[in-house]
């Protein structure tokens, strides 16, 4: 029996129908950078593509069903949820074929969902699945997130105030995502098949720091460096290397490694000449040093009342005398 309840501005009905009637999304983020819109089937075929999409499957498989009700809009068609359709109708296509043992021939045929109302307006359904990405655990809800926050901004003329009360979210955040999805669509048009609606992931984090984002706004050539180094590889992982890319950006022979074979040659450039980039025993030392130049005032004066804090200067003192000393000896 059909249930209503609200979620935000949308009552929805929950009920449970056919899988062979719901329909998936040619909207979804996955499919903007493809120059036509992508049949049902091929659709689901990209989606099966993906390997987080057959990890899923073994999931709903053990559990016998979904524990997450997909969003589908009153025309049958899935505005969240594609890739745990294409999940159901896999295993219901097995089950069928006698492939499922443990679960009885029917037990994928049906799906319970969320369904919109009919009246709904674009803007409370962008509200409302914005505000379920929002409670989303992998990366990927992140780049649906981002997506309906573009919506908002760009398409539907919400500000970036309105959108934080909305979604409970920090005004920045909001921005970084709109800006890292608006960047992510002008790479994706740019270089086509050859990029990955997952690389989001990339813009994502170069939106993210401060120095990195004065960057791209210093020069308009600077993202399209950037998507450049994303799509040739010279850049592979945002999450080890964006930190790098700042002291790359300083150092032209390092930047010249950067653009002809990558960040780990553009690291090694930067570690040449520069032990703290080498040595955990010398990086210790260099936040010593800076720590020690950048002392405040009331530290210095401690140090005349509390003996064991200068005692600790004392050590390092003789101990970095005895390093020298060695040295110089051997020498």
């Amino acid at each position: 029996m059909p249930k209503m309840y609200v979620r935000g501005e949308i009552k929805v009905e929950t009920r449970t129908v056919p899988v062979d009637v719901l329909k998936l999304d040619p909207n979804n983020v996955r499919f903007k950078h493809y120059e036509k819109i992508l049949s049902d089937k091929e659709i689901e075929e990209e989606i099966w593509k993906e390997q987080d999409t057959r990890e899923l499957m073994k999931s709903i498989r053990i559990s016998g069903g979904l524990t997450e009700r997909p969003v589908v809009s009153s025309d049958n068609v899935v505005r969240e949820g594609n890739r745990r359709i294409v999940c159901i109708r896999k295993l219901s296509e097995l089950a069928h074929q006698s492939k499922i043992s443990e679960w009885p021939q029917d037990r994928f045929e049906n799906v319970e969902c969320e369904f919109l109302p009919n009246d709904v307006s674009p803007v409370n359904i962008d509200i409302y699945l914005a505000l379920v990405h929002v409670k989303g655990k992998k990366p990927w809800r992140r780049l649906n997130q981002a997506r309906h926050i573009h919506d908002l901004y760009e398409n539907l003329g919400h500000s970036y105030d309105d959108i934080c009360t909305y979604l409970s979210m920090g005004k920045r955040t909001v921005q970084v995502l709109n800006w890292a999805y608006s960047a992510t669509s002008q790479y994706l048009q740019k270089y086509g098949k050859k990029a990955d609606v997952t690389d989001f992931v990339f813009f994502d984090q170069l939106y993210k720091r401060k120095d990195l984002r004065a960057w791209v706004e210093a020069d308009a050539n600077n993202l399209s460096k950037f998507g450049e180094w994303v799509a040739t590889d010279k850049i592979k992982d945002p999450s080890r290397e964006l930190k790098w890319l700042p002291q790359v950006l300083k150092k032209k022979d390092a930047l010249e490694a950067l653009q002809s074979k990558g960040m780990e040659a553009a690291k090694q450039v930067l570690q040449r000449g520069n032990p703290a980039l080498t040595s955990q025993t010398f990086n210790t030392l260099q936040k010593a040093i800076n720590a020690l130049q950048q002392m405040p005032l009331n530290e210095y004066r401690t140090l005349r009342e509390d003996g064991t804090r200068l005692d600790i200067l004392k050590k390092l003192r003789d101990e970095l005398a005895q390093v020298i000393h060695d040295t110089e000896v051997k020498e």
